[in-house]
């Protein structure tokens, strides 16, 4: 519980730092140009209804889930904005598109995350008798998938793939 109350302080000193600092008169540019973001469904926003073909018959695929953000069911498990709509927002970012959606793009980064994913591999919690839902994506694939699309967009020169081998494979240690 303790653990818990302390990592809910950082956050949310975290937001208001955010937030306290685009009130100023003179605003800087953003430091960040992207941001990926693995998880679950605090950041889902349209992954979970994509990874099994049943996917469209979950029940954020449906009204009343997204009907007051962005006005149409996307997958989110939210009425509307999550957490990491309004960071991209204060960033100055543009709207963050699910990784598997492939009918769109983003220039600014991408959301790996999938509702309900547990951190550790699915057998971990088989052995211990926990069910995981079947759309779910534990961390280990999201940070397979990350890895792909850097690999396959963000490094498109040589120079560009060097880089991102060395990036991905020192965050895998």
């Amino acid at each position: 519980m303790m653990g818990f109350l302390c990592c809910y302080s950082v956050f949310i000193c975290f937001f208001v730092l955010l937030l306290t600092g685009t009130t100023s008169s003179q605003q800087p540019k953003c430091p960040f140009n992207y941001i990926y973001h693995l998880g679950d469904g605090v950041a889902d926003n349209g992954n979970a209804i994509r990874t099994l073909p049943s996917g469209p018959l979950l029940p954020a695929a449906r009204l009343p889930y997204g009907e007051t953000y962005p006005g149409r069911p996307t997958g989110r498990w939210s009425d509307g904005r999550l957490i990491i709509d309004f960071a991209a927002t204060v960033l100055g970012l543009t709207q963050l598109k699910p990784y598997l959606d492939t009918n769109t793009s983003s220039n600014n980064g991408v959301i790996f995350a999938v509702a309900g994913s547990p951190v550790l591999d699915r057998l971990f919690y088989l052995n211990k008798g926990v069910v995981i839902p079947d759309y779910a994506a534990p961390l280990n694939l999201q940070h397979d998938w990350f890895r792909r699309y850097l690999i396959s967009s963000v490094c498109t020169t040589p120079t560009g793939v060097d880089q991102g081998r060395r990036e991905t494979n020192s965050s895998s240690r």
